[in-house]
């Protein structure tokens, strides 16, 4: 497990799995103690390594080094649905945007786009599936469980070129 902190997105929590990432959430260095006091078991060395790349590509990527992530990610846990909305999210470049029916007529679900919502809501693997590359229909901001909101999902879209004015694409 490992603790980044930012000061454009507030701080984050990684985890690996020897599979790969299974968590990057915004989190506060609190949370980040509990869990690493709960932790019963020492990180394998696949898992070690795996960590050790996301935190060096999360840098890369906050500092305006990185444009696409190559991690592993462990999918255990999550829900068919949700992974195939994952998956067609990480296909968003850099500095592009889709909506969220657009996600669901990637995963040929066209009428899915409030689940679609919902999946990227709970996005346990912020950043690497860049859930803030989504917006409404008419370019609005929407949700972001990042601690900073919507102010945080805004600076990654400026981060990576976008023009926001009033939590809207402008």
């Amino acid at each position: 497990m490992a603790y980044i902190e930012n000061k454009n997105t507030g701080p984050l929590l990684i985890s690996a799995t020897a599979k790969g990432i299974c968590k990057c959430e915004f989190s506060s260095l609190g949370d980040f103690e509990r869990v690493l006091l709960a932790q019963e078991e020492c990180l394998d060395p696949t898992a070690a390594q795996i960590l050790s790349n996301a935190v060096s590509q999360i840098n890369a990527y906050l500092s305006g080094e990185l444009t696409s992530f190559d991690i592993p990610i462990d999918w255990e846990g999550i829900t068919p649905f949700a992974k195939k909305v994952y998956q067609a999210t990480m296909q968003i470049p850099f500095g592009e945007v889709r909506t969220y029916g657009e996600i669901a007529g990637m995963i040929k679900n066209p009428e899915a786009s409030r689940a679609v919502g919902r999946a990227l809501g709970a996005n346990p693997i912020a950043l690497i599936v860049p859930c803030h590359r989504v917006v409404g229909s008419d370019g609005h901001l929407h949700g972001f469980s990042a601690p900073g909101g919507l102010e945080t999902k805004s600076w990654l879209l400026q981060h990576e070129g976008h023009r926001i004015q009033e939590n809207r694409l402008v």
